[in-house]
C-alpha cells in the first residue's frame, strides 16, 4: 500500500507540474499578442496568431479571436481537433484567466488546456495547445507506475505472509501449549525454544520458566498431600482398632453410638486416604494392577444388585442391560478397580439424578475394544466443565453434590487409563450425561499400555 501511495502521489505531482507547465506556455503566448496588439494593433495580433498556426500546425494549436461585441472575428483550422466543446465567451470576464481542460473528439485519446484572456482594445484571445506530455510523458509513467505496482503486490504479499507467519510462529506455539494444558492439565508441555534472540523467543522462554514455576509448586503441593495421607493412614487406622476393642467392651448405656461413628469416620478417612494415593501412583503410572479374566455380565449384575436400593430410595430407576450383540462376554482386566471405577459412575448418577428419573448401564462393543456406559436422565455438565470434572477435588454443584469428595471422577479415569483405555464424557442427544468407559481387548498378563478407540 505504500508503494501504491508512492507510486499514486508522484504520478499526480508530475501532471500538475506539467499542467502548470502548459499554462506558462499558454499565458506566454497571450503576452506575445498583447504586445503585437499595443505595437501593431489587430492586424498584428491576426498575424501574429496565423504565423503562430503555421509553424505549430493546426493539430498542436489552436486559437479564435474576439471582438469587443464577442464575435468571433478570427479562428485557425479546427478540423484536426473535431468538434471540440469550446466554451462561449464569458462577456463580464469571470473565465478570464482561468485555465480550463478541453477533450479532444478527433484524438480521444488526448487533452488540451485553454486560456481565454483580453489583449487589448476590448479584443479577448482564445488559446488551446494539446498536453502532449500526457501521450509522451505521463503515459509511460503510468503504465511503468501500473505495473510497478502489480509487481509490487505479487511480491509483498506472499513475503508479508511469509514475515508474519514467521513472527507469530512462537505465539502460536505459545498458544498451542497454552490451550492443550487448559484442556488436559498436562503442565510438562514447553514451547521450543530454538536459537534465535528476537522478543518471541525471549516469550517462549519465560512462559516456559513460568510452567516450570507452576508445574514445581504443583509437585509439592501433591506429594506433600501424599505425604500426609500416607502419613494419616496409620495412625487413623490404630484409633479404629481401639475403637473396635473398645466397642467389643463397651458397657455403659450409650457408649456404643460414638464408639460407632468414629469407627466411620476412621473408615471415610482410610477410604480418602486410600483414594489419593491411588491416584498419584497411577498419574504417576507406579499402581499396580492385578489383570485376570472377568465376567462382564456378572460384573454388572454384582452393581445392580448394590446400588439397585440406593436408586429405589430415591426414587430412581436403574437399568442395568446384558452386553449387546458383538461385545465381549469377558474382558482382562482389575476387577476390584474397574468395579470401582463403575461404582463412581453410578453414585455419581444417583447423587444428580432427581427423583422419577432413569440411570442405564450397558455394555457395548467397540473398535478393538469394550465399552462400559452410564448414562443418567439429570441436569447434565455444562460444555465449560466437561473436562474440569475429571480433576482432583473438583465438585459439581455444591447443592446437589452432597458429601462428595471430588475425587470420584478422577479416581475412575485414573484406574480406566491404568488399564490403557479411556474415560470421557459423550455428547448425546437428551438430558443428563453419558458417560463412557472403554477397554482395549487384551489378553490377561498383558501390559497395560495406554491406547484409545480408534
Amino acid at each position: 500500500m505504500a508503494t501504491l501511495g508512492l507510486f499514486w502521489g508522484t504520478y499526480h505531482f508530475l501532471g500538475r507540474v506539467l499542467d502548470q507547465d502548459v499554462g506558462a506556455e499558454l499565458r506566454e503566448e497571450i503576452g506575445e499578442y498583447r504586445l503585437a496588439f499595443r505595437e501593431g494593433g489587430l492586424a498584428a495580433v491576426r498575424a501574429e496568431i496565423l504565423d503562430e498556426a503555421a509553424g505549430e500546425g493546426p493539430e498542436n494549436y489552436y486559437a479564435r479571436l474576439f471582438d469587443p461585441a464577442g464575435r468571433v472575428v478570427l479562428e485557425t483550422d479546427r478540423r484536426p481537433w473535431g468538434e471540440v466543446p469550446l466554451p462561449a465567451l464569458d462577456p463580464a470576464g469571470g473565465a478570464a484567466g482561468r485555465i480550463r481542460r478541453l477533450a479532444i473528439p478527433a484524438r480521444p485519446w488526448r487533452e488540451a488546456r485553454l486560456l481565454t484572456l483580453p489583449v487589448g482594445g476590448g479584443y479577448t484571445c482564445q488559446v488551446a495547445l494539446p498536453a502532449a506530455w500526457d501521450v509522451r510523458l505521463l503515459n509511460p509513467i503510468r503504465n511503468l507506475m501500473a505495473w510497478g505496482t502489480v509487481l509490487a503486490l505479487a511480491l509483498a504479499l506472499p513475503l508479508g505472509w511469509f514475515v508474519t507467519r514467521r513472527g507469530l510462529r512462537p505465539v502460536e506455539e505459545i498458544r498451542r501449549v497454552a490451550a492443550d494444558i487448559a484442556g488436559g492439565g498436562d503442565l510438562s508441555r514447553r514451547v521450543p525454544e530454538g536459537g534465535a534472540r528476537d522478543e518471541p523467543a525471549r516469550l517462549a522462554a519465560t512462559f516456559n520458566a513460568m510452567l516450570g514455576r507452576i508445574e514445581a509448586l504443583l509437585r509439592t503441593q501433591r506429594e506433600m498431600l501424599d505425604n500426609v495421607a500416607h502419613d494419616l493412614r496409620t495412625p487413623i487406622t490404630r484409633i479404629r482398632a481401639m475403637a473396635e476393642t473398645a466397642l467389643a467392651a463397651a458397657q455403659a448405656p450409650g457408649a456404643q453410638e460414638p464408639l460407632a461413628h468414629i469407627m466411620e469416620e476412621c473408615d471415610r478417612c482410610t477410604a480418602l486416604f486410600n483414594a489419593l494415593l491411588d491416584l498419584s501412583e497411577a498419574e504417576a503410572g507406579l499402581l499396580r494392577l492385578r489383570v485376570e479374566p472377568m465376567d462382564v455380565g456378572a460384573l454388572l449384575g454384582e452393581l445392580a444388585a448394590f446400588f439397585g436400593p440406593a436408586a429405589r430410595d430415591r426414587g430412581i430407576e436403574l437399568l442395568v442391560e446384558a452386553p449387546g450383540p458383538g461385545a465381549p462376554a469377558a474382558v482382562a482386566a482389575d476387577r476390584v478397580r474397574l468395579r470401582q471405577a463403575l461404582a463412581n459412575l453410578l453414585e455419581n448418577a444417583i447423587r444428580f439424578t432427581p427423583p422419577g428419573g432413569r440411570i442405564r448401564l450397558w455394555a457395548e462393543a467397540g473398535p478393538g475394544g469394550l465399552g462400559l456406559l452410564v448414562q443418567d436422565s439429570g441436569p447434565g455438565v455444562p460444555p465449560a466443565d466437561r473436562e474440569r470434572i475429571f480433576r482432583r477435588f473438583t465438585r459439581g454443584d455444591p447443592s446437589r453434590a452432597g458429601s462428595g469428595r471430588g475425587l470420584g471422577l478422577a479416581l475412575a479415569r485414573a484406574y480406566v487409563e491404568a488399564h490403557g483405555g479411556r474415560l470421557t464424557l459423550e455428547e448425546h442427544p437428551g438430558p443428563g450425561a453419558r458417560f463412557r468407559l472403554w477397554l482395549p481387548l487384551r489378553r490377561d498378563g498383558d501390559a497395560a499400555e495406554p491406547a484409545e478407540p480408534g
